[in-house]
């Protein structure tokens, strides 16, 4: 089993058997993400759940999650727990808004739940490479941020452009090697 792994991963030979990334509907290009994104009513599949669309009682926890955000110790696991494995959208949901990037670059907010959750859904289960992972680098990326004060001297799209690399950098990773 290894053994193949490797063959597949590192050598051309058995490329050929490889899943066509654009045949997995984990793996789709980013184009089609948004495309999805902008037509509301063909959004993903009815499984994926928005953390918006929690009951009140599981919003105080959140929001108890994201308190010390802007702190370097901060625990990213505790969010994933509060908002039922989904800390990537959540997160980047409160970051934009902390940023007031939402409403300074003019997003539609519907546009970017569905994006949000589209992109966490790239995330593939795996023990390094999942949203987990990119919550904690969209929290460094983040403090730093912040705590250089860049919100004084970085224009809004250039933090947004921050935050977003952040939050796809190994969108659709399978965990196996680093080719992406």
């Amino acid at each position: 089993e290894v053994h193949s792994w490797l063959v597949i991963n590192y050598t051309r030979q058995n490329r050929t058997n490889r899943t066509n990334r654009h045949n997995d509907p984990k793996r789709q290009p980013m184009h089609v993400g948004i495309k999805i994104s902008l037509r509301p009513s063909s959004i993903l599949s009815p499984q994926n759940k928005y953390i918006f669309d929690v009951p009140p009682g599981e919003l105080v926890d959140i929001k108890r999650a994201l308190d010390g955000v802007d702190d370097w110790d901060w625990n990213v696991w505790a969010l994933e727990e509060a908002s039922r494995g989904r800390p990537l959208q959540t997160l980047a949901w409160h970051l934009l808004f902390e940023w007031d990037l939402v409403a300074k670059l003019g997003l539609d907010p519907d546009v970017v739940r569905n994006w949000l959750s589209f992109v966490e859904n790239l995330y593939q289960d795996n023990v390094y490479h999942n949203s987990l992972h990119a919550a904690d680098v969209l929290q460094a990326a983040h403090y730093l941020l912040y705590r250089a004060g860049a919100g004084n001297c970085l224009p809004p799209l250039v933090i947004f452009a921050v935050l977003v690399a952040a939050i796809m950098h190994d969108a659709g990773h399978d965990g196996f090697n680093n080719i992406f």
